[in-house]
């Protein structure tokens, strides 16, 4: 929205006059910008930032943006989902593991625009759309649009107000980490997990950095390894024997993003209880997970 711009300018309801505005921090990888606006103090009244975990599928959901570069534009519906991410906003590396799904209609112009819940607080930013072609951010409406959640947000508005540009990497090192590298079971073949006796779900562990949290709980990687064939017809080396993760604080992991979701909502020291199976035998083990910032 502002990557590139010269001039950023803004305008308020009713009022015809651009103000201008200046960039005081960015996070281009989550599609956010903190913008500081040269106008008069009683046309600065801000929306209060709602919890985006308190959001319930079903209620209300309203959209405000410019779509087309209609300004001013409300729409309303409801939150369909609070959905793992399908590549709306972020990469795979997991920057944004959970999005919002709304029926409220968001068209280009609504993204960076805010989704309020019923008592006008915003529960989410609006980033994308989900069209009948199967690409996101394409110019037809369908019904499905997507909002990052606002407590993802504000975990950043500090570095934001600092002045800082964030990068994909320093969100990454932002985050409670394991120091493991993961494959769900799931991409594994159903006679590969019979002929080593594998869960059928899980997350097998491939590899535990040196000093990391993983490490100091004794999770092991693999000392065995196969070939499998994906969809895409790449091969990728897998391994065998390693530990696998079946459940963080009782929750079964079927994907690295929920992994990250109960990582995530961890308080800085607070430790995760992981169920672990190694070879045929499972045991619990709690992890504190590591910040490298």
């Amino acid at each position: 929205m502002v990557e590139g711009a010269s001039r950023i300018t803004v305008k308020f309801h009713n009022d015809p006059k651009e103000y201008r505005a200046r960039l005081v921090g960015a996070a281009p990888p989550l599609d956010v910008a903190l913008l500081k606006v040269d106008a008069p103090r009683e046309k600065l009244v801000p929306l209060v930032l709602g919890d985006s975990d308190r959001i319930r599928v079903g209620q209300k959901a309203i959209a405000m943006g410019n779509p087309f570069g209609l300004e001013f534009t409300v729409t309303q519906g409801i939150v369909s989902a609070i959905r793992e991410n399908p590549g709306a906003i972020g990469d795979e590396s997991g920057l944004v593991p959970r999005v919002i799904q709304t029926d409220a209609a968001i068209n280009p112009g609504n993204s960076g625009g805010p989704l309020l819940n019923s008592r006008g607080e915003v529960i989410g930013v609006n980033t994308a759309i989900f069209t009948p072609t199967g690409q996101f951010g394409a110019a037809q409406f369908a019904g499905v649009g997507f909002a990052l959640p606002i407590n993802l947000v504000k975990q950043y508005l500090p570095d934001l107000k600092a002045g800082k540009t964030l990068t994909a990497a320093e969100i990454i090192r932002s985050r409670p980490r394991l120091g493991v590298s993961l494959i769900p079971l799931s991409v594994y073949p159903e006679s590969l997990r019979r002929q080593y006796g594998l869960p059928e779900t899980g997350l097998m562990v491939q590899e535990v950095e040196r000093d990391s949290p993983a490490q100091r709980a004794g999770l092991r990687p693999p000392s065995r390894f196969a070939y499998i064939q994906l969809p895409t017809g790449e091969t990728l080396q897998v391994g065998v024997d390693g530990d696998v993760l079946l459940k963080a604080d009782g929750v079964p992991l079927t994907s690295i993003a929920g992994l990250r979701r109960v990582l995530y909502a961890k308080k800085p020291g607070e430790a995760v209880s992981l169920e672990v199976w190694r070879q045929g035998r499972p045991f619990t083990v709690r992890v504190v997970p590591q910040v490298l910032r």
